[in-house]
Order: structure tokens, then C-alpha cells, then sequence
């Protein structure tokens, strides 16, 4: 990438990468955060189809409407924390409203769809702990991956099955 100076591609105006590649002094989300956000997109869009096709559409809908509270969640958390760590860029206003976003939109939007009839609350409650689940699973495997290379890697493993 043009102009990229740290591992992530991406710094501030003043030259220092900003953590985890938050971007010229933007608003978006920083790099880690997207890519989960994208996850669980797809993920969720699967499975939210999967609802849709074997269970409900008022499934599917719950679901998703779970599924968006708890990215713009993960989203405005990231806002938060990131306004109070990263370096140059501390802003108590800036954080405090995401804090009010926050609690406004993202918990409205929950008892909003919490007291429409129809719609699951298991399915509102599964959507919103989507990203949990996708962060727990990225984990893992960034654990596994990590084992996996102590141990010598994948052709060591394969060639210690084929002994057996």
C-alpha cells in the first residue's frame, strides 16, 4: 500500500501508526475489529438464511437484528477503548459519545426488538452473541495454528500419521 509505514498499512497524519491500524485519524473501526465485524457477517448471513429456511422468518429476523445490535456494540466499544488508550488521540467528548451512542441506540434497539411479539428473544440473544462466538473461534485457531508451528507444522504432523 502506498504510504504505509507499519504493519497494518495505515498511520496517522502525524506519522504514527495508530494502534492496530485505525487509519488517517478516521472514524472506522481498527483492522481486527473489521475483519471479525466481516466474519461474522458472513457467518451470520449463513446462518441467519439457515433460520430462515429450517425455523422462521421471524428466526431469520430476530437474528439479524441480534446480529447488527452486537456489531454496532463490538463497533462503539472499540470507539470507547480506542479514544482512551490510543496515543494523540485521547478525547473525553469523543468518548462519551460513543458511550451515549452506545447505550441509546445499541440497548434501545435491543428492547425495542426484545418487546415486538412475534420476534424470538432467543433469536435476538443468538445474534447478539454472534461475535462472541466468532471472536472465541478465531482465537482458537490462531492457538491451534500457534501449536501446530511449535510442533514442527502440518508436514510433521502428516508424516507422523503416516508411521502409524
Amino acid at each position: 500500500m502506498a504510504g504505509s509505514d507499519n504493519m497494518y498499512g495505515t498511520a496517522g497524519r502525524s506519522g504514527v501508526p495508530h494502534p492496530e491500524g485505525a487509519g488517517e485519524g478516521s472514524w472506522v473501526a481498527p483492522i481486527r475489529i473489521r475483519r471479525i465485524l466481516t466474519t461474522t457477517a458472513w457467518f451470520g448471513g449463513l446462518v441467519a438464511f439457515l433460520l430462515w429456511a429450517y425455523a422462521s422468518g421471524a428466526w431469520a429476523l430476530g437474528y439479524l437484528g441480534g446480529l447488527f445490535a452486537g456489531g454496532l456494540n463490538l463497533f462503539l466499544i472499540a470507539s470507547i477503548v480506542r479514544h482512551f488508550v490510543a496515543p494523540g488521540r485521547w478525547s473525553a467528548p469523543g468518548a462519551l459519545g460513543a458511550f451515549a451512542a452506545k447505550m441509546l441506540v445499541v440497548y434501545g434497539s435491543l428492547g425495542v426488538m426484545l418487546s415486538i411479539r412475534g420476534v424470538p428473544k432467543e433469536a435476538v440473544a443468538l445474534g447478539f452473541s454472534t461475535h462472541l462466538f466468532v471472536i472465541a473461534m478465531k482465537a482458537l485457531g490462531r492457538l491451534l495454528i500457534e501449536r501446530s508451528r511449535q510442533q514442527g507444522g502440518l508436514q510433521t504432523h502428516l508424516a507422523r500419521s503416516r508411521r502409524r
